[in-house]
């Protein structure tokens, strides 16, 4: 372990020295109650971002010229992320899908991507990725086994011998041994050079074997339900439930890790029946994916556009492209599907202004200026007053009031201040804006008829 240890600090010293202060720094914070929200955002996401450019540039005389300017910059940008986050403002939806894009994409360029940039054969590839997933997968469950060991001996002395040696030194142990042990593990287990396309890792039979007889099993069923389901809409010729994207998505994440596990068998030829099954299971998803969209396209004509509707439609969408992908190519390269979803999903959520929060945050806005231009008869400067809009509300019959005030409470707890602000000017009062007329004044009326908020119609 020690020999590991200090091969990793000589291959990636930036990320182990940047990781050795996270890990400082988090006992400084616990102990002394001291830190601030930037430097703990730019330590997490500069231990990620150096990670991956080793990986990818760590190797050969010309990347290695290049590799301080990308440390550099890749520590530059967290940097920046990290102060933004600290003083930029509210954090919003689209910041929050913004960066889980990005995390997507420092994920696909540590477990996926390296091994095809290094190496043609599809098979090396396969190795690769999976034991960066196993290695990932391996230090999550030794975290997790950590902390509950602590937690578990804290509570054991605390109870036993009614000695409390304090939340903080619990805290502090956590932080230390469950969380940046674990990480440090990972980076150790990283392959580099040539270990990074060895021939001697083991596809071994059983991940094709428990893929085949535990994880294919369960996934027909579940496509056999979704097939009942189709069959019984379609017999009584009605739409989808909007709520089928979820479980048809799970679904084909499902194929996809089976036939991702199965590759072994199917690259070697070695079982006709698996890679008849392997070929199969994208066309059999095709029909799903079509019911998926038709019950996404009515809860967008019921309810309107939404992120996360609009992130399903898209996602169904790509999966229809990866079926497709896959009838026609069969399963030989499988890096383009994790690296296509990570590059869609940070094109349509990084982008300012273009991303997909943001349209949906400027649709909404927009929509509610009309319904408000209508009540008035005139036209109306916006921002507006919140006095303005009460007289406004109180022109309209309380289902009509209830339809604005959740248009209001979609873009207010969705979008953030200041998308509400563009409509009422600050300062306001979320109560008068719309929780009265959702909430306070269903006594008033002796019937009222249910109009779902927006924001719970996913």
């Amino acid at each position: 372990m020690a020999a590991a240890a200090r091969k990793c600090a000589r291959r990636m010293p930036v990320a182990v020295a940047l990781l050795a202060v996270a890990t400082v720094y988090s006992v400084l914070v616990i102990q002394f109650s001291i830190g601030q929200k930037w430097i703990s955002m730019f330590l997490s996401t500069a231990i990620a971002y150096t990670t991956a450019v080793y990986i990818w540039f760590g190797n050969g005389k010309t990347h290695r010229k290049l590799l301080p300017a990308l440390l550099v910059a890749a520590c530059a940008i967290a940097l920046a992320d990290g102060l933004w986050a600290q003083y930029g403002g509210r954090w919003g939806v689209s910041i929050y899908i913004g960066h889980l894009a990005v995390w997507a994409a420092v994920a696909a360029a540590i477990l996926f991507i390296p091994a095809a940039k290094q190496a043609p054969d599809e098979m090396r590839s396969w190795r690769f990725a999976m034991q960066q997933m196993a290695s990932a997968s391996l230090c999550a469950f030794i975290g997790l086994v950590t902390a509950g060991a602590i937690v578990s001996i804290h509570l054991t002395v605390k109870s036993l011998f009614l000695c409390d040696v304090g939340w903080n030194t619990v805290e502090i142990l956590l932080n230390v041994l469950a969380v940046c042990m674990p990480v440090f593990v990972f980076m150790c287990r990283i392959p580099f050079g040539s270990s990074r396309t060895a021939q001697n890792a083991d596809a071994g039979s059983l991940i094709p074997k428990l893929a085949l007889y535990l994880f294919l099993p369960l996934t027909c069923v579940s496509m056999l339900i979704l097939y009942i389901y189709g069959a019984k809409i379609l017999l009584a010729w009605s739409l989808p439930d909007g709520m089928v994207s979820v479980p048809v998505a799970s679904l084909f994440g499902a194929v996809l890790l089976v036939e991702f596990l199965l590759y072994p068998t199917v690259c070697g030829r070695q079982a006709p029946q698996v890679s008849r099954i392997a070929t199969w299971l994208p066309r059999l998803m095709l029909p799903l994916l079509v019911l998926m969209g038709v019950g996404l396209a009515r809860r967008l004509h019921d309810y309107g556009i939404t992120p996360w509707r609009l992130y399903g439609a898209l996602f169904c969408l790509w999966a229809f492209a990866v079926c497709i992908g896959l009838w026609v190519r069969g399963f030989r390269r499988f890096v383009w599907i994790p690296v296509s979803f990570a590059g869609l999903f940070m094109a349509t959520s990084v982008l300012p202004y273009a991303n997909i929060c943001d349209v949906c945050a400027r649709t909404h806005t927009a929509h509610a200026k009309q319904m408000l231009t209508e009540v008035a008869g005139t036209r109306i400067e916006f921002p507006t007053t919140q006095k303005h809009y009460q007289e406004l509300m109180n022109r309209l019959p309380k289902d009509e009031q209830k339809l604005i005030a959740s248009e209001m409470y979609h873009i207010d707890s969705t979008y953030g201040d200041d998308s509400l602000e563009q409509i009422i000017a600050p300062p306001h009062d979320c109560n008068e804006i719309y929780w009265q007329y959702l909430n306070n004044r269903r006594e008033d009326s002796v019937i009222v008829e249910t109009v779902e908020p927006l924001a719970d119609g996913q």
